[in-house]
């Protein structure tokens, strides 16, 4: 009796058959958050996945593979537009008829002349006039030619000229022109050249034709003209391009990184190297230039280092996630 009494006046589940005690609330566990970010002595983020989740969103790791890779540098312009070239060629053209034709003229003025001057030294001054005159058209259209397209092209003999625009008329040969940033340099001639149109994953060879004759005062950058041989439509005037303009200097030592382990953020190129206990150290590098497949850095990271290759985007979106609840 004296035992019911008591469970009567217990809290309602105070009291279980047998002399139970209420259930325990479940004991804290150990188990470690799925995601967590945190920052290193370094001030470097570091994200940390369990197992688990890494097999959830199927996170792979690699390791970074040695490379070399020539020195190169990269240019910007366009497909130039041949129609003042063959108008300056075609008046070259005619002014060197012109002045051809005035020469003899004189020569014949000459002759009569020096015969107890059967014409006029008059008749004779008009015709040497007139080739002068002649002439200085004819150099005035060369210089211009020179400055508006180059010396190379400019002092091309008359006959290679003209088999050049006869080629640009017919879209076998493209003319091009890129500059460099500013701040890049090209001391000689480039080893090779390829050409690359915005859009479009082929390459193109091209020769190396002259420095441009003038700067561009928008981009103020080194110039430079260009010859592509055998074009497609792509290449068509105006047509943005991209030239890599590969350097004749010992190949430098670098690791390729592939194009699924960059992440971009903050104006910046990243990583996520693979460290132990399941944690993933985001690292900024600066990519030196494209590879076949992936991109080259000499800095940053090391060959035999293991970097995220899979779902590196997604570690980025949590991280960044997570700092956006924690403020």
């Amino acid at each position: 009796m004296k035992r019911l009494i008591l469970c009567l006046l217990l809290p309602l589940g105070g009291c279980r058959p047998g002399g139970d005690k209420a259930d325990a609330p479940p004991a804290a566990t150990n188990a470690p958050a799925e995601f967590s970010v945190q920052r290193d002595a370094n001030g470097e983020t570091v994200v940390t996945l369990s197992p688990e989740t890494q097999e959830r969103i199927e996170l792979k790791v690699a390791a970074l593979e040695p490379a070399q890779r020539r020195p190169e540098l990269t240019a910007y312009g366009s497909v130039l537009d041949p129609s003042s070239l063959a108008a300056l060629h075609g008046e070259i053209a005619l002014e060197q008829s012109a002045l051809e034709a005035a020469h003899k003229v004189t020569l014949r003025a000459q002759a009569l002349f020096e015969q107890d001057e059967n014409v006029a030294r008059k008749t004779l001054e008009a015709a040497q006039s007139e080739e002068r005159a002649d002439e200085i058209k004819l150099r005035t259209a060369e210089r211009r030619l020179a400055l508006e397209w180059g010396g190379v092209i400019a002092g091309l003999p008359v006959g290679d000229r003209s088999d050049l625009t006869d080629k640009i008329a017919a879209h076998h040969t493209a003319l091009l022109r890129v500059e460099l940033p500013m701040g890049d340099t090209l001391a000689g001639p480039p080893e090779s050249i390829q050409v690359f149109v915005a859009g479009r994953a082929a390459a193109y060879a091209a020769a190396f034709l002259s420095a441009a004759p003038q700067a561009d005062p928008k981009t103020l950058g080194q110039g430079f003209l260009l010859r592509v041989d055998e074009p497609d439509a792509a290449l068509a005037p105006g047509a943005a391009v991209t030239a890599r303009l590969r350097l004749a200097e010992p190949p430098r030592n670098g690791v390729a990184i592939p194009d699924s382990a960059i992440v971009h953020w903050a104006g910046k190129t990243w990583v996520f190297l693979a460290g132990a206990d399941d944690q993933f150290t985001r690292r900024e590098v600066a990519l030196d230039g494209p590879l076949d497949q992936g991109w080259f850095a000499t800095n940053g990271v090391r060959a035999a280092e293991r970097v995220v290759v899979q779902a590196a985007q997604l570690l980025l979106s949590e991280e960044q996630k997570s700092q956006i609840q924690g403020d």
